[in-house]
């Protein structure tokens, strides 16, 4: 029954691969509002909307750990929807590319908090990836699947500063997928 809800804002800076026809970069400030309800011991369920055109949800299980440990580990499934679109321009040529993903998740989450005001995780996961996108009207689609890790370091307690990194491969893709985000986050309760 516990409710708690929560304001993030940032910067992120990825790449998103269109098939073999493109990629589109982003670089851009965002903002999120996330929420989260404990519905039985150990399990809540999560959203989130973030004002780049962003949504999901997730279910989490925590099987190690409590408040008061400071290991803690937990397991999940989450999906999460994001709409990008890009406009270049190289030699007087202009490419309109947009993308609608689906990202499927089960993720491993881990946490280290030896004091309120300090934490080391690491989310492990798997992510299937549903894109369809355009690039100049045609339209296409694919499904990847990922591997790869996010690791960060929070400073704070309800409120806080975080820094994270994700690393993810694709036996479908050779270049991997990078993304890094800091940003401060506030949680009311």
């Amino acid at each position: 029954g516990e409710v708690t809800v929560g304001l993030a804002g940032g910067y992120i800076s990825t790449d998103v691969i269109l098939g073999d026809k493109d990629t589109i970069s982003m670089n851009s400030p965002y903002m999120e509002v996330s929420g989260r309800v404990g519905i039985a011991k150990n399990l809540d369920l999560g959203l989130r909307l973030g004002l780049l055109g962003t949504f999901g949800g997730d279910v989490k299980y925590q099987f190690f750990g409590d408040k008061d440990s400071p290991f803690a580990a937990s397991t999940g499934l989450g999906a999460y929807y994001v709409n990008i679109e890009s406009s270049t321009t190289i030699n007087g040529s202009t490419t309109e590319s947009k993308s609608n993903l689906v990202d499927l998740h089960l993720p491993l989450y881990m946490s280290y908090h030896p004091t309120d005001y300090f934490a080391l995780y690491a989310v492990p996961r798997y992510v299937m990836r549903l894109n369809n996108y355009s690039v100049d009207g045609v339209k296409d689609s694919s499904t990847s699947n990922w591997l790869g890790v996010s690791a960060g370091i929070r400073l704070g307690r309800k409120n806080g500063v975080f820094a994270e990194y994700s690393y993810f491969g694709s036996g479908q893709y050779d270049a991997p997928f990078g993304q890094f985000m800091v940003g401060i986050g506030i949680g009311l309760n």
